[in-house]
């Protein structure tokens, strides 16, 4: 369901900014080939945007620039790249408001937001499955997902921590383990996703795990959090 509904949701993304460039162009084959040219950026932002780590700020503040310089990056060169295949299209000149970042950095995390945020309010991710598999040091894995305990970021790399401690070493980031993850598990932390079986006690901004690992859950996550042990048997503790 969830894979269906993120191809659905930017098929529709796409045609609504192709009307959005239908004033660059007499031709909207031309800007539904604009707006298409988005795309590697939007899916770049989505999939990458969320291994950014501040837990060292000047890093996470430099990997920042650097993510958003190769966004640039690639929508310039797809700007040019349609600008003279359509040529005879009568592109408006200048595309001056094509070649504005802050314009492609604001369209791309607007539709990006407004992806995530549908996908919470439909719930989507309903679909439950039993295994899950990822490579961890160039091997494939297949474990139980109801066997994982949280998911932890640090920089470039991410583990996987099942019940009884064991580590699995991987380079899928954690939004991609967001994305694939449904609603057993909640987002807790940029670093962290935990399952919600293995929660058993939550003091403010910290989450206490079954097995005794201790989780921060940050301010932007916190009140989210809080709502879901409110509707829980257990109670939050001050």
């Amino acid at each position: 369901m969830k894979r269906y509904f993120e191809i659905i949701y930017w098929i529709v993304a796409t045609g609504l900014i192709s009307l959005l460039f239908r004033s660059l162009t007499e031709s909207y084959f031309a800007a539904l080939s604009l707006s298409i040219m988005m795309l590697p950026g939007a899916l770049f932002a989505k999939f990458f945007g969320g291994s950014i780590s501040f837990k060292n700020r000047f890093k996470g503040i430099m990997d920042s620039i650097y993510f958003l310089s190769i966004i640039l990056v690639i929508e310039y060169l797809l700007i040019f790249l349609v600008n003279s295949f359509f040529i005879k299209y009568n592109l408006s000149e200048p595309l001056g408001i094509l070649f504005n970042p802050l314009f492609i950095w604001l369209l791309l995390l607007a539709f990006w937001g407004l992806e995530r945020f549908l996908a919470a309010k439909l719930s989507i991710g309903e679909v439950r499955s039993k295994f899950i598999e990822f490579t961890s040091e160039r091997k494939k894995i297949r474990i139980e997902v109801d066997a994982i305990s949280y998911i932890e970021s640090r920089d470039d790399v991410v583990f996987v921590v099942v019940s009884g401690g064991k580590q699995y070493r991987t380079r899928m980031n954690i939004t991609q383990w967001s994305n694939v993850l449904d609603d057993r598990f909640v987002r807790v932390h940029r670093s962290f996703i935990v399952n919600k079986r293995s929660v058993c006690e939550m003091s403010v901004g910290r989450l206490k795990l079954d097995s005794g690992a201790k989780i921060d859950v940050s301010k932007p996550y916190r009140e989210m959090v809080e709502e879901w042990f409110a509707e829980s048997s257990f109670p939050l503790s001050r």
